[in-house]
């Protein structure tokens, strides 16, 4: 009995000590088999089927996002220029906090792209078995992940960024938790035309806002503008033909949305990011 007993025990410390290392992010603690992003290449692994997190206990949403030195949204890349990929965790509940990991992916041929440089806090860049990691550190409370990257060089095609993401109650095991995995495919641009400039001096402010937020243009919008939440509901959609717009967010639960538009006369559009206090 006594053996049975410190068999036992060796086991549960055995265990907590491997979730609390993958706390740390899966692949500073497992060179074996370090990826959870449901990527190609990764065995299709994640936060929930790898055993490190449970899939069920939180609703995540998950949100990537690539913005150039602007500090504009945008959903194609310029050959050779650096971006912040922004990684941003939502959750029913109230976890204790969030954690992530990301890969980036050349869409021709799922060929690795490892270009992350500068993390910001609570972001570790780990290579392993020839692949580069984005992800926590640490627990995040807030579940905003930021990290520099750099485009691949012309002619490379589209890039997929995978990320695996969670919202855990902070007890140590997997039980309680939430698990998501998340896509975002980014297309080759071209250089910069005139066109692309004719809406890069858009004005949305007060962004963070409470209720109502102004959209303000040096051109005329003439299209429609759409704001959607995190689970790529569209909760707002207006047509518009002016140079000025009010965006009421009153009636809406706090988090980001992505604030759309699109113009009716061929003049492209833009996308901002918004918060609702």
């Amino acid at each position: 009995m006594r053996k049975n007993f410190t068999l036992y025990a060796f086991f549960i410390c055995f265990l907590s000590l491997a979730l609390m290392s993958n706390s740390g992010g899966r692949a500073n603690a497992s060179s074996s088999s370090p990826g959870a992003t449901g990527a190609p290449g990764d065995g299709n692994n994640t936060c929930g089927s790898a055993g490190c997190h449970s899939q069920g206990a939180f609703t995540v949403s998950q949100l990537i996002e690539l913005i150039n030195s602007d500090g504009e949204v945008v959903d194609e890349y310029l050959p050779n220029a650096e971006y912040t990929v922004r990684v941003t965790n939502t959750s029913d509940g109230n976890p204790a906090g969030y954690g992530f990991q990301m890969l980036s992916l050349l869409d021709n041929d799922d060929s690795v792209y490892n270009a992350w440089s500068n993390a910001g806090s609570g972001v570790g860049i780990v290579d392993v078995g020839g692949k580069s990691y984005a992800e926590h550190t640490s627990t995040s409370s807030s579940g905003v992940f930021e990290v520099m990257w750099t485009a691949p060089a012309k002619d490379s095609g589209p890039v997929v960024f995978y990320t695996g993401g969670n919202a855990v109650n902070g007890n140590g095991s997997p039980a309680g938790d939430g698990s998501v995995t998340t896509d975002l495919k980014v297309e080759e641009g071209v250089e910069t035309s005139t066109i692309d400039l004719i809406f890069s001096e858009v004005e949305i402010f007060p962004n963070p806002t409470n209720s109502i937020t102004q959209i303000k243009s040096e051109e005329l919008m003439d299209g429609v503008i759409t704001v959607s939440n995190l689970l790529g509901k569209t909760v707002i959609k207006s047509a518009i033909k002016s140079e000025q717009m009010e965006i009421n967010l009153e009636a809406y639960q706090s988090g980001v949305y992505l604030l759309n538009f699109r113009s009716n006369n061929g003049l492209g559009g833009f996308t901002r990011r918004l918060v609702k206090k």
